[in-house]
C-alpha cells in the first residue's frame, strides 16, 4: 500500500467515519424494526378490542346535558375524571338510569340514582342515551 493511501486510512476523520457509519446503519435498522413491531402491536391491540366488543371501532353516544341514559352491562365504572386512569367511584349495574350532566370527548358526566356524580365512557356498548 502506498504511503498516501496509508496516511488517509489512518487519519482521524476517516477513522471517525469508519466507526460511525456502521453504528448509524445499525440505528436505522433498529428504528425500522421498532416501527414495524409497534405497528404490529397496535394492530394486535385493535384486534383484541374488536373481538372484545364485537365491533370494528367503538362508537360514542352523542349526548347533550339533560339526557337520560341506561347502562347496558354490569360493572360500568363511574370515575372521578374523564380518563380510563381515573379513580373508580362506583360500579353501575345493568339497567341503571343516569342523568347526563355533560359530554366531553367520549366521556359522559352523569348523576346516578344514589346522587353520585362521576364520569363514564360514552361507548355505545355500555350506555344507551335518550333525550328527555
Amino acid at each position: 500500500m502506498d504511503e498516501s493511501r496509508q496516511r488517509m486510512l489512518t487519519s482521524p476523520p476517516f477513522r471517525l467515519i469508519r466507526w460511525t457509519v456502521p453504528w448509524l446503519l445499525l440505528g436505522v435498522i433498529a428504528y425500522a424494526v421498532w416501527g414495524v413491531a409497534s405497528d404490529f402491536q397496535a394492530e394486535k391491540s385493535r384486534a383484541a378490542a374488536q373481538s372484545a366488543t364485537g365491533t370494528v371501532e367503538a362508537t360514542s353516544v352523542a349526548a347533550a346535558a339533560g339526557s337520560v341514559g341506561t347502562t347496558l352491562v354490569d360493572g360500568v365504572h363511574l370515575r372521578d375524571t374523564p380518563t380510563s386512569g381515573g379513580t373508580v367511584l362506583k360500579d353501575l349495574s345493568k339497567g341503571v338510569f343516569v342523568q347526563v350532566i355533560e359530554s366531553r370527548a367520549g366521556w359522559l358526566k352523569v348523576r346516578e340514582p344514589g346522587g353520585t356524580v362521576g364520569w363514564m365512557t360514552a361507548d355505545a356498548s355500555f350506555i344507551e342515551v335518550k333525550k328527555k
